[in-house]
């Protein structure tokens, strides 16, 4: 393997390897604006500079644009490279306004940072900053602020690179270059929130976020996307128990750094679930949980003692692999002569995006799959629920007022669905949730409770854990980190524990489907 002494630090790279990425592997910040790992390299902020000392005469050099050679010795930090950045730095806060007190970036700012790091105590410039335009409209989601922009073109390198739509484009030229979209023709694309997550300076922000909360104030959760079957590693911005931001989190086997619009704006409204169901019910009367679910074990206990009926068991595709798994031990082991049949909701064939959008609405379908349960069309489903001495609804909201089968008992978001049932009680949204989902795939990858759930909400595991217990079942796993022990095992890795699941996720081997 080729070889580079690093900061004293003798290292081998990889062919091909840019002086930047290898700083990176090593855990070393070099400072920079326009490179990201997953564009095409501009070398255009001129922060990234570092001193090569061999095999050429020492100079400094941009890390982004320079490949790692044979015996090549580099230095990231000396006085002369400190000026050097400084001198760009002063160069780029030139014609930047003084927002910051205002700006959606702030905390977040690299502007800020490097600024801390490298920059004057004041600046020079006698002369009135340049004016441009401020809060142009470029798309649906996203403001530009000209003023702001440092013209790292990262966000035109990513509609060109990733999305593979030049939506984006820099005119004029010098120090009259601007970022603008083409007149008349705003972003249109599935990504464009990620515009805000790479602009690494406050010139492009989000309608959905703008000026609604300091980042500092904002607790962020790491959690899974559960918008498509793709299962997007995602951080939840989170403040009072209010999600405020949905952003990527970087996971190289699954994501990549993005995410899509479909998962971004979809979650602030999928977890704001209007017209909520917030009480126990009771044939359709708000009544106390454990009334409830004693009920629900009695009438229960009498169906499965029946050889002829059938109890249908219905899963939302957002019922984690642990609420699955509890659900499928425990109403085999409570069906004494009955059949227990274990389905969730097949969506309708779907197109996605080509990129990461599957356009299949089934974040856990794979998980309900290894676990026994058998994707139907809506259409089997309602037939199936009408000929069933019973269903249970896990986290979905179906109406069976058309065929309505002996028992409904449902764990429903939704008011209207708790109120068409004998027996319900409020569920949890993929938000409020601890567990794992797996993706199109097979990755298994965390899910973490980023919202508290309403006080009346007892949560899907514990209800369901409490129903067990009200049946007389026996050696159920107590808790989603339990739950996730025995799944582990079924699935090849045994004594892998849930505190232990890799940040992004680890491939289980498929167990063979159960019979239903």
């Amino acid at each position: 393997m080729p070889k580079i002494t690093f900061n004293g630090k003798e290292l081998e790279f990889q062919p091909g390897q840019s002086v930047i990425e290898l700083a990176k592997s090593q855990g070393t910040d070099i400072p920079h604006y326009c490179w990201h790992p997953a564009l095409s390299v501009a070398a255009s902020c001129r922060m990234c500079l570092v001193a090569v000392k061999a095999p050429t005469p020492e100079r400094l050099v941009t890390a982004c644009n320079m490949p790692c050679v044979d015996g090549m010795v580099v230095e990231t930090e000396s006085p002369a490279i400190s000026r050097a950045r400084a001198g760009n730095l002063e160069a780029l806060l030139l014609n930047h306004p003084l927002d910051c007190p205002i700006c959606d970036k702030a905390g977040e700012c690299w502007l800020q940072d490097y600024t801390y790091e490298y920059g004057a105590a004041a600046g020079r410039n006698d002369f009135e900053r340049r004016k441009l335009q401020k809060r142009v409209d470029i798309s649906e989601h996203v403001l530009l602020d000209q003023e702001r922009c440092i013209l790292c073109t990262r966000c035109v390198r990513f509609l060109d690179d990733y999305v593979k739509k030049p939506e984006l484009v820099v005119l004029e030229r010098g120090a009259h270059s601007v970022i603008d979209i083409f007149p008349g023709h705003p972003v249109r694309n599935n990504y464009q929130g990620n515009l805000a997550d790479i602009c690494p300076v406050g010139a492009l922000t989000l309608k959905e976020f703008r000026f609604k909360n300091r980042v500092w104030h904002l607790t962020g959760v790491d959690s899974v996307c559960s918008s498509c079957s793709r299962g997007c590693s995602i951080t939840l911005d989170v403040r009072e128990n209010e999600l405020n931001r949905v952003r990527p989190r970087t996971n190289l086997q699954v994501n990549g750094y993005f995410i899509c619009d479909e998962g971004r704006f979809g979650l602030l409204r999928k977890y704001r679930p209007e017209d909520r169901l917030d009480s126990p019910l009771l044939r359709g009367r708000p009544a106390d949980l454990a009334a409830v679910i004693q009920e629900a074990a009695t009438r229960l206990r009498a169906l499965l003692a029946v050889e002829a009926n059938e109890l249908l068991v219905v899963a939302s595709t957002e019922t984690t692999n642990e609420e699955a798994l509890l659900a499928r031990q425990l109403f085999r082991a409570a069906a004494e002569r009955a059949k227990v049949s274990l389905v969730f909701e097949k969506p309708p064939a779907a197109e996605g995006d080509g990129i990461l959008h599957t356009g299949q609405p089934a974040a856990n379908r794979a998980g309900l799959e290894a676990l026994g349960y058998r994707g139907i069309t809506r259409k089997t489903l309602l037939k199936r629920a009408g000929g069933s001495a019973g269903v249970v609804l896990l986290g979905i909201d179906l109406d069976l007022s058309a065929d309505r089968p002996g028992l409904v008992i449902a764990q429903a978001l939704g008011r209207r669905a708790g109120t068409g049932c004998d027996l319900a009680w409020p569920g949890q949204t993929a938000g409020e949730k601890d567990g794992t989902f797996t993706n199109c795939d097979g990755i298994t990858q965390r899910v973490r409770a980023a919202l508290r759930s309403p006080a009346q909400v007892p949560g899907d595991f514990a209800a369901l854990f409490a129903l067990g217990k009200a049946l007389g079942v026996l050696d159920l796993p107590a808790s989603p980190a339990a739950a996730f022990l025995m799944l582990a095992g079924e699935q090849g890795v045994s004594g892998l524990t849930l505190a232990a699941l890799p940040k992004d996720g680890i491939q289980l081997a498929q167990a063979a489907p159960a019979e239903s």
